[in-house]
């Protein structure tokens, strides 16, 4: 699994026309490897497997290693969602769908999300409804 970018998009559909899509997007290249390494080993999911080994059943489909890891259920309503994608040199891509509040990511938010912010690149996008 070599992942190439890394994404995260935060997004308030409930705001309906006046939301704004922004993302941040880190290529894994030479200056960032080490740091996303580091990340995903040491990164723990739901306090219980490394990001690295997660996303390695999510590529398997190793459904056993993924129940044991399961989403939380509880959400609260009205606020921002986060999703989290992989993408694989491959073209495969892994998305953690509203990674905050669905996982217990560790070492995510602040540490890896500033890394991301200060390394990555920006951008927003107006929702446009016809």
């Amino acid at each position: 699994m070599k992942i190439k970018p890394i994404e995260i998009q935060h997004t308030n559909p409930s705001l309906g026309p006046h939301e704004t899509i922004t993302t941040v997007t880190l290529i894994v290249n030479n200056a960032t490897v080490k740091a996303v390494n580091e990340f995903l080993k040491n990164s723990k999911v739901n306090n219980t497997i490394s990001l690295y080994n997660y996303l390695d059943a999510e590529f398997s489909q190793n459904t056993q290693l993924l129940k044991e890891v399961k989403q939380k259920e509880e959400l609260n309503e009205g606020s921002i969602i986060s999703n989290l994608t992989f993408f694989c040199e491959n073209g495969e891509s892994i998305t953690m769908n509203d990674v905050y509040r669905c996982y217990n990511l560790t070492n995510f938010y602040p540490t890896f999300t500033k890394f991301m912010v200060e390394n990555g690149s920006i951008t927003n996008q107006k929702n446009s409804f016809i």
